[in-house]
Order: structure tokens, then C-alpha cells, then sequence
């Protein structure tokens, strides 16, 4: 039977207070026995930052963004914490259907940071974990931390971290991906026409904090896309294809709706909603980063005023705004 939470904080707490006078004793004794150069080798002394990674293909995106937009700013190698995808892979339901796809569908991360991902340790751990984070909005490492490195582990999302260096991220994104011959037809479709990808995040979100978007707000971004671009054809995406196909029944316009895998096959439906011309994203991370690597002058994109059900969720939203973009109430 797992202890109260309470507990854990005091066990965990009563670790630091008994472990905190041993570090400096510990360290101390590595340099005098000269273990720096072999610590160098494992990488245990290099100051680095270290981005803690989780979650569906674009939160995996969003959470590395952080970690390299840390990393240019302060000049240190970026390594990643992997260790989630062994330890959990749950979606919001509790369902193991989450794996690594960083490496899978984008070959130019692969490339550079394949050798980059840390490995818990034992003696390392507690002599080089920054305690600090304990008491600090990030979660302490969980792998060796030496002194000046930077653990990130929040998924808080600030647009910054993907402006700064979108060129980049354009060429690090750039993914991988094999299409059907049925995924080709639609890709030359969505280039022929005055494409909108239309997103529905549904699934894990229904019954969460992250239930915010409302019928009406689909149906009311349909209208103003509409009449920003008459002849649009939408492309509808969505984890609940009958939901989307009834909510669009009676609908006025033109609506492809694209088969239901994106649990399956995440990465061919990413791509397809970066080649639309236009957007209407949901409060998901899966239509706002195709939206912000397509970005262009003449792309529209409408996105929900609301994020999620927290007091901040508003502010969220807006933070997620470019310029030319149109927010409307979810």
C-alpha cells in the first residue's frame, strides 16, 4: 500500500536534512582521490542542462523547446531525462499508450542528441542533485546533477522558448515520416486547396481540467473562418471521429474528415495539419505546434480563449497568440 503523500514529503525531507553534511565530506573525497577525470568521463562533472521529458509526441516537442532554448541561452550541452517513458507512458487516463518519439520522427534530434539522454545513479545522485529545486517550482533531478547545471522538469510553456529560434526548430522538427499512398492523396489535396486543419481534442480530456472547449466554440470558429475565407475546406482531425462527424453533420461547409488514429499514428497527422494553409486549434499542444511552425503572414489560425480550468487558463491562451491570430470564447 503506497503512503500518504505527507509521508513521502517528510521521509523525503528528513533524507535531505541527513545526507545535505555528507556532500561536502563525499566531494572532498573524490578530489582527493582524484576521481575527477573519470566523473568527467561519465559526464558527472560537466555543467549541462537537463530537460525531463514525458508525455505525447508534441508535449515531448514543447518540453525539449525548453531544454535547447535553456541550453543556447546559457551555452551548456542539453542531455535528456528519458526515464519516464520506462517508468509510466500513461495519457491522463491511465492508459500506457505514450512512447518516445522524439528520436522516431524527427532524425535531426536524433542525430544530435541520441547520445545526449542521462542514466539514473546511485553515489552520484544525492552528491550532485541540486537540493534547492526541492523548494523550487522544478522537481529535483532524479540523475547525477553537477554544480551549475540546470534540471527542467515543469511543462510550463512560454511561446519564447519556440520564437527565439524558430529556424531551429523548423530544421530540428522536420520529421520522418513514410505515407500511405491514401496519406499522399490527401496530402496533394491539402495543397491544392484553401486547406483548414480543424482539431477536436477529445479522449483524455473529457472528465480533466483540460475540458474546455465547447461545441459552440467549434462551430463559431468554423463561421469566422468562413468568412475570412470563403472557399475553405476544412480537414477535421480528431481523436472521436463520431463525435466530430454528428457535431458536423448539418453543418454549411466543405469537411474532410481524416481517420481516426491519432493515438496510432501521431506523427502523419502532425505533418498534415503543418501543411494546411489555415487552422482552428483546440486547447492541445497537437494543433498549436503545427500552427506555430507553419507560421506565415497570410496563414489564419483561430484558437479558444480559455486553455484549461485553471484561474490561469485565460492568460495561457492569450500567451499562446501570435500576431494575426484571432481568439475567440470557448
Amino acid at each position: 500500500m503506497k503512503k500518504p503523500r505527507i509521508h513521502q514529503r517528510i521521509l523525503r525531507e528528513l533524507k535531505f536534512l541527513a545526507l545535505h553534511p555528507l556532500k561536502s565530506t563525499a566531494l572532498s573525497l573524490i578530489k582527493t582521490l582524484k576521481l575527477e577525470q573519470l566523473a568527467q568521463k561519465l559526464h558527472l562533472f560537466e555543467p549541462k542542462v537537463i530537460r525531463y521529458v514525458d508525455g505525447g509526441i508534441t508535449s515531448q516537442m514543447f518540453m525539449f523547446a525548453k531544454g535547447y532554448y535553456y541550453a543556447k541561452r546559457r551555452n551548456l550541452p542539453l542531455y535528456l531525462d528519458l526515464s519516464w517513458f520506462d517508468n509510466s507512458g500513461l495519457d491522463l487516463n491511465g492508459n500506457k499508450n505514450r512512447r518516445l518519439l522524439l528520436f522516431e520522427a524527427f532524425p535531426e534530434i536524433r542525430k544530435r542528441y541520441a547520445e545526449c539522454v542521462m542514466k539514473p545513479s546511485s553515489f552520484f545522485d544525492f552528491l550532485y542533485t541540486d537540493t534547492a529545486m526541492k523548494r523550487g517550482r522544478e522537481k529535483p533531478a532524479s540523475i547525477s546533477l553537477p554544480p551549475h547545471s540546470v534540471y527542467l522538469y515543469s511543462y510550463e510553456f512560454n511561446m519564447s522558448y519556440i520564437l527565439e529560434y524558430i529556424d531551429d526548430f523548423k530544421e530540428l522538427f522536420k520529421m520522418q515520416i513514410e505515407l500511405t499512398p491514401e496519406e499522399k492523396i490527401l496530402a496533394e489535396q491539402i495543397h491544392n486547396t484553401e486547406s483548414c486543419a480543424l482539431h477536436i481534442r477529445r479522449g483524455d480530456f473529457i472528465g480533466s481540467m483540460h475540458e474546455v472547449c465547447t461545441e459552440e466554440y467549434y462551430l463559431n470558429a468554423i463561421e469566422k473562418m468562413r468568412s475570412m475565407v470563403p472557399d475553405c475546406v476544412f480537414y477535421v482531425f480528431s481523436n472521436d471521429e463520431s463525435y466530430v462527424r454528428k457535431l458536423l453533420s448539418n453543418k454549411e461547409g466543405c469537411f474532410v474528415f481524416i481517420e481516426n488514429r491519432t493515438e496510432e499514428n501521431p506523427t502523419a497527422d502532425l505533418w498534415l495539419m503543418q501543411e494546411c494553409r489555415h487552422a482552428i486549434i483546440s486547447n492541445s499542444g497537437f494543433s498549436l505546434m503545427p500552427a506555430i511552425l507553419s507560421y506565415s503572414d497570410d496563414k489564419k489560425v483561430i484558437l479558444p480563449d480559455k486553455w484549461n480550468q485553471s484561474p490561469q487558463g485565460k492568460d495561457i491562451a492569450r500567451s499562446h497568440q501570435l500576431p494575426g491570430w484571432d481568439i475567440i470564447e470557448c
